[in-house]
C-alpha cells in the first residue's frame, strides 16, 4: 500500500465567510507532471484581499461574496507557472487545477559534451564569487509538522531571521562559523500523542537549526573534504538543459556508486550555465537510507524496547537558491519524510507518519554587521528550552491578523504563555531511593565484597532472567545486618546463608539481610541470593538509565546485552551496588537456549550442554572489576582469534561478531594492534592480560572489562578503510574507528583506574576521550590531534558542572561535558605544564598509582600536584565544579607610540591563574601571566588585530577590546 503524505504542516484551510451571502468552491491543486498535490499554493481573487492557501495535500476551500462571481481567481506557487480561472466558468466541484513546473526544456539547444564532474568542481570553485561575500540576513517563514495518522506529534510555525556569515571555501586556517537564528514570531501546537515512548520513536526535525544542514552549498564550501567525499560517492550525468526563471540551467542527475558507503540519495542538481552556481537540489532517498535508519543502534534498541517498528519509508528533499543582483542566496527548503510504523502493543499496523518541513526566504539584506547582542536561539539548548523560547514569542493578535490576511483558519490549540510552567523542565528531586542507592551507609561499609558468582538463565521469548548471586565478603565492622541492592521491579525469591533461608526486608532497591547472629570483624562469609524478573528497561530521557537490552539481529535472532553503567548493576542482578567496592574476582555462568552463544568478561572456562535444549557457559574474571562492567552478551556469534605481541608480552585477541558482518570485521579489527601499541606507549601495559581482550559486536557500545562492546554500526559499515593512510575528518570530530578507540581506552581509564561515585565519572570519560586524540597524535601528528580536540569545543554546553552530586548515584543530568569539556581540560593542563615528558609520565603514573583501584578527584589532583610540584587544585576546581569556563579579558590602551595591554582572568575560583602564550604578527611569541586582578604589559606600537592568543591549546574564552 502506498500512502501520500503532506510536504510540511497539516492545516485545515478555510476562508472566513464574508458578510452576507457567499459562495463556496473547493478543489485540488496538482502538479501537472507528477499528479501529486501541491501544498501552499496561493488561490486569490484578483484585485481583492480574498484568497486561500492549499493544504499539504493540495486541497483548498475558498469562500467569496456572491457579487464577485464575475471575478478571476489566480493560482500561483513558487516554482510553477501561474494559472488564472474565471469564476463564472466554474461548473463542477471539486475543481482540479493543474500547474506546470516553471521550467522549460530547450528542445533546440544542443548540450555541450561537457563533463558533469568538471562542471560541479567549477561550481565549488566559484562559491566565493557566486555567493554573497558579506554577512547577510535572510528573513522568512518556517513551518514544520509531524503527524501520526491524524494526530499531531509536533507543529511549529515561525518567522525568523537567519544571520549567515559569508560563504567561503575551506582553508586550513578557516574557523568557519555556523548560522545564527533570531526568532521573531512563533507558535507551536499542542501534542496529541500521550504515549511518550511513541514520541521518542519519532524525533525528527526538532530544531530550527535543522535548516542550517539544508544549506548544501555552505556545507560544500565550508567543510573540508565534504564535496570530495560527495563526488567520489556518486555517478553524474548531464540529462538536459532547462530554462529556470529565464536562465539556461544544466540538469545533472546523480545516483550512488556501487559499494560506496554513505550514498543515500538519487536525484538532480541544477547548475546555472552562466555563473556555474548551484540553483537547486532535488533529492530522494535510496533504500539504503531506510536500511541505515533501521540499522541505527538507537532504533535497534528502542524499537525493541518500546515495541514500535518502521516498516518502510522515504525522504524527499528539495533545496533551492535565488539570484539577487549578481549574488545567489539560500531561498527555499521543502522536506518530506514518510514512514509507516507498526506496533502490536498499540494495535498499530502500517500507520502513516508524515514529517514535513518548509522554509522560504522573503527578504535578503546584505552587509549586515553581526551583533552578539541580538536575541539568538541557542542551537544546543534542549527541546523544552526551545519550546519556552517560542512561547515567549507567541502573540495571538499577530497570528490572528496574519491568518485572516491569508484566508487561513488553523485547526488545533496553540500553546500560550499560560503554559510556561507545563513546559519548564523539572529539576530532579532526589529522594531516599537515590540516597539508598548512592550513599555509603554503615550497612554498606561494614563489609567488603571479594568475590561474586553470578548464575543467570536468560529467557529471550519471555524477556525475563532468573538465577542466583553468590556474594562472598569480608566483615569490616562486626554486624548482624547488611545492605545489598536489586531493582525493586525484580523479585528476590530467597536468601541462603550457611544452607538455610534467612530473613530480609526491602526498601526501594535496597535489600536488608538479617543474620541470625553478629558476624565478627575480619571473618569471611557469603550469602546466595535467588532472584527473577525483568531488569530495568532503557529510558532514553534519562542519561545512563537502563540495564538490559532485548534486541534482535538482522536475521531476527535474539541479540541480548547487559548494560548498566550509571543506573548500576543492581538493575539486573543482586550485589553491593557501589563503585567504591570492587570484587577481587568474579565468575559468570549464563544459561541460554543451545542455538545461542554467550560472551562475557574474562575467559571461558567451560561450555556444558544441559537438558531441554539449553547450554551453560562458565566465564571467570581473574582481576578486580567494578559491578557495572560485569556483563553478558547473547546472540548467534561468529568468532575469530589473533594475538598481540609486544616484546615478551602476548595478549590473546578474540573477536565475536554477527556472521553477516564477518568479512567486514576481519578488516575493521586491523586497527586493534596499532591502537594497543599507542595506548601501551602512553598509559602502560594492558591491565588485564591474563583475561585477554575481546571485541564484541553488540546492540550498544560499552567498555565492559576485557569484553569491550562495539555497537552494531561499526562492524556493519563498509570495510573500505585504510586506518594508517586515510586521514579521518578531524575538523568535524569524525574517526571511523572512534568507538573502538574510546571504549578500549576505558580498559585503562574506568576499568583499571575507576572512580568511587558516579558524580566523578569524568575520571573515566574525560581521559578516554582524550585518549582518542593521543591515538591521532601518535598516528597522524600533534597538529592533527589539536584539530580533533578543537572540534569538540562546539559540542560543549557549559550549562552544569562536570562533577555531579555525591551520595545519590547521580545520573539525572546532561553528561556530555564530562567527555568533551573533560578532554579539552586535560589538553589545557598539558599545555599549562608545558613539559611533555612530565605530562606523559603523569598519565603513566596515575595508571601505576591507582591500578585496580577506585580513586577520587581529590586523589588524582593531589597526585598531579605532588609530581609537578605545583598546586593545580584551583585549575581543576574551575573546570570541574562550575559550568562556565574562565574568560580572559584583554583591553588595549594606546598612548603615543606605546600600547598597554591590560589583562585579567574572570573566573569562578578566585585563585585561578593560567599562563597564556600569545603571538604578534611578524614579531614572535611571548607569555602573559594573568591573575584575577588587572595587570598591565607594555608593548611597542601594537595593533589589536596583530595580537593573537594561542587558544587552540587552551579551552578558554577570550574577550579583546580597546579601552574607552
Amino acid at each position: 500500500m502506498i500512502y501520500k503524505f503532506p510536504i510540511f504542516i497539516f492545516l485545515f484551510l478555510h476562508l472566513l465567510n464574508a458578510q452576507g451571502q457567499s459562495i463556496r468552491i473547493s478543489g485540488k491543486i496538482i502538479d501537472k507532471q507528477t499528479l501529486e498535490g501541491i501544498p501552499f499554493a496561493h488561490i486569490s481573487i484578483e484585485t481583492t484581499p480574498i484568497g486561500a492557501i492549499s493544504d499539504l495535500y493540495g486541497d483548498f476551500i475558498l469562500d467569496y461574496p456572491k457579487h464577485l462571481q464575475s471575478g478571476v481567481i489566480s493560482i500561483s506557487c513558487l516554482g510553477y507557472k501561474t494559472v488564472k480561472v474565471s469564476l463564472s466558468s466554474i461548473s463542477g466541484l471539486p475543481l482540479e487545477i493543474s500547474l506546470q513546473q516553471n521550467t522549460v526544456e530547450l528542445q533546440e539547444v544542443v548540450v555541450k559534451p561537457e563533463d558533469p564532474l568538471n562542471l560541479l568542481k567549477e561550481a565549488i570553485r566559484k562559491i566565493p564569487e557566486n555567493y554573497d561575500t558579506s554577512s547577510t540576513v535572510l528573513s522568512g517563514n518556517y513551518k514544520m509538522s509531524s503527524l501520526l495518522e491524524d494526530k499531531n506529534i509536533r507543529y511549529t510555525e515561525a518567522f525568523i531571521d537567519i544571520f549567515k556569515r559569508p560563504y567561503q571555501t575551506y582553508s586550513e586556517d578557516n574557523n568557519f562559523l555556523g548560522d545564527s537564528i533570531h526568532l521573531r514570531e512563533a507558535r507551536i501546537k499542542r501534542n496529541e500523542i500521550e504515549d511518550w515512548k511513541l514520541r521518542v520513536m519519532l524525533p525528527w526535525e526538532k530544531s530550527l537549526y535543522m535548516l542550517e544542514n539544508r544549506d548544501i552549498v555552505k556545507e560544500f564550501g565550508s567543510k573540508k573534504n565534504a564535496f570530495q567525499r560527495f563526488i567520489k560517492s556518486y555517478l553524474f550525468d548531464i540529462e538536459k538543459m532547462l530554462m529556470i526563471n529565464g536562465r539556461h540551467t544544466y540538469m545533472i542527475s546523480l545516483k550512488p556508486k556501487k559499494n560506496k558507503k554513505n550514498t543515500y540519495w538519487n536525484g538532480h542538481i541544477y547548475l546555472d550555465e552562466e555563473t556555474k552556481a548551484f540553483v537547486k537540489f532535488d533529492l530522494v532517498s535510496t533504500p539504503k537510507m531506510f536500511k541505515k535508519l533501521r540499522a541505527d543502534i538507537g532504533y535497534i534498541i528502542i524499537s525493541k524496547l518500546y515495541k514500535v517498528k518502521y516498516k518502510q519509508g522515504e525522504w524527499k528533499e528539495s533545496v533551492s537558491y535565488q539570484l539577487i543582483g549578481d549574488k545567489w542566496h539560500f531561498k527555499e527548503v521543502n522536506s518530506s519524510k514518510q514512514f509507516l510504523v507498526s506496533s502490536k502493543k498499540r494495535e498499530m499496523d502500517l500507520a502513516p507518519v508524515n514529517v514535513n518541513l518548509h522554509y522560504r526566504t522573503n527578504d535578503v539584506k546584505s552587509n549586515i554587521a553581526f551583533s552578539d547582542t541580538v536575541d539568538f536561539l541557542n542551537p544546543k539548548e534542549p527541546e523544552w528550552m526551545a519550546e519556552k523560547s517560542m512561547v515567549d514569542k507567541y502573540r495571538a493578535s499577530f497570528w490572528s491578523k496574519l491568518d485572516k490576511e491569508r484566508g487561513v483558519m488553523p485547526s488545533g490549540a496553540f500553546i500560550t504563555k499560560n503554559d510556561r510552567k507545563a513546559i519548564e523542565k523539572k529539576t530532579y528531586t532526589f529522594s531516599r531511593l537515590d540516597t539508598l542507592q548512592g550513599k555509603l551507609t554503615p550497612l554498606r561499609t561494614c563489609f567488603d565484597v571479594g568475590f561474586y558468582h553470578l548464575t543467570v538463565e536468560v529467557l529471550p521469548q519471555e524477556e525475563i532472567i532468573k538465577g542466583s548471586s553468590l556474594i562472598r565478603f569480608k566483615v569490616i565492622d562486626a554486624t548482624d545486618r547488611i545492605q545489598i541492592d536489586l531493582y525493586s521491579g525484580m523479585s528476590v525469591d530467597s536468601i541462603i546463608y550457611q544452607g538455610k533461608a534467612i530473613s530480609f526486608k526491602r526498601e526501594f532497591n535496597a535489600i536488608y539481610i538479617n543474620f541470625p547472629e553478629i558476624l565478627p570483624k575480619g571473618t569471611i562469609d557469603e550469602v546466595i541470593v535467588y532472584f527473577s524478573g525483568r531488569p530495568v528497561d532503557l529510558n532514553p530521557e534519562i542519561p545512563m538509565y537502563g540495564s538490559f537490552l532485548w534486541a534482535e539481529d538482522e536475521n531476527g535472532n535474539p541479540w541480548l546485552q547487559a548494560i548498566c553503567q550509571g543506573y548500576g548493576a543492581s538493575g539486573w542482578w543482586p550485589n553491593k551496588d557501589h563503585l567504591s567496592d570492587e570484587p577481587d574476582s568474579a565468575a559468570i555462568s549464563v544459561i541460554t537456549p543451545s542455538d545461542l552463544d554467550v560472551v562475557a568478561n574474562g575467559r571461558l572456562q567451560r561450555k556444558i550442554q544441559l537438558e531441554n535444549g539449553k547450554t551453560r557457559f562458565d566465564w571467570f574474571v581473574s582481576y578486580p572489576i567494578n559491578n557495572y562492567n560485569l556483563t553478558l552478551n547473547v546472540g548467534k556469534y561468529a568468532h575469530f582469534k589473533d594475538k598481540y605481541v609486544n616484546g615478551q608480552d602476548t595478549i590473546d585477541l578474540d573477536y565475536h561478531v554477527m556472521p553477516y558482518n564477518l568479512e567486514n570485521a576481519r578488516k575493521k579489527v586491523e586497527m586493534v594492534k596499532p591502537m594497543f601499541k599507542t595506548y601501551e606507549k602512553f598509559f602502560g601495559k594492558y591491565p588485564f592480560s591474563h583475561d585477554g581482550f575481546k571485541l564484541v559486536e553488540t546492540p550498544y557500545a560499552m567498555e565492559h572489562q576485557s569484553c569491550v562492546s562495539v555497537g552494531a554500526e561499526y562492524f556493519g559499515a563498509s570495510s573500505n578503510l585504510d586506518f594508517e593512510n586515510a586521514k579521518p575528518d578531524l575538523e568535524n570530530g569524525v574517526i571511523d574507528a572512534g568507538i573502538v578507540l574510546h571504549e578500549t581506552a576505558h580498559e585503562w581509564w574506568g576499568n583499571s583506574v575507576s572512580c568511587t561515585d558516579n558524580a566523578e565519572l569524568w575520571i573515566h570519560e574525560a581521559f578516554a576521550t582524550y585518549a582518542e586524540a593521543l591515538y591521532i597524535e601518535d598516528h597522524y601528528g600533534y597538529e592533527d590531534s589539536q584539530v580533533y580536540l578543537n572540534s569538540m569545543k562546539k559540542e560543549v554546553k557549559n550549562q552544569a558542572p562536570i562533577i555531579g552530586k555525591f551520595d545519590v548515584n547521580h545520573i539525572h543530568y546532561d553528561i556530555g561535558d564530562m567527555y568533551f569539556k573533560g578532554a579539552l581540560m586535560l589538553n589545557t593542563l598539558r599545555h599549562m605544564i608545558n613539559n611533555d615528558s612530565l605530562w606523559f609520565s603523569l598519565l603513566k603514573g596515575i595508571q601505576s598509582e591507582f591500578k585496580y583501584k577506585s580513586a577520587t578527584t581529590t586523589q588524582i589532583v593531589q597526585f598531579i600536584n605532588q609530581k609537578t610540584r605545583t598546586d593545580y587544585t584551583p585549575f581543576f576546581d574551575e573546570y570541574l565544579k562550575f559550568p562556565k569556563i574562565p574568560k580572559l579579558e584583554l583591553v588595549f590602551e594606546k598612548k603615543k607610540r606605546k600600547t598597554y595591554l591590560h589583562h585579567r582572568w574572570v573566573s569562578n575560583v578566585e585563585s585561578f591563574k593560567m599562563p597564556v602564550k600569545y603571538t604578534i604578527s611578524d614579531k614572535g611569541t611571548g607569555y602573559l601571566f594573568p591573575t584575577s586582578n588587572w595587570q598591565k604589559t607594555e608593548f611597542a606600537d601594537l595593533n589589536k588585530g596583530d595580537f593573537n592568543v594561542n587558544s587552540d591549546q587552551l579551552y578558554i574564552h577570550v574577550e579583546m577590546k580597546d579601552s574607552k
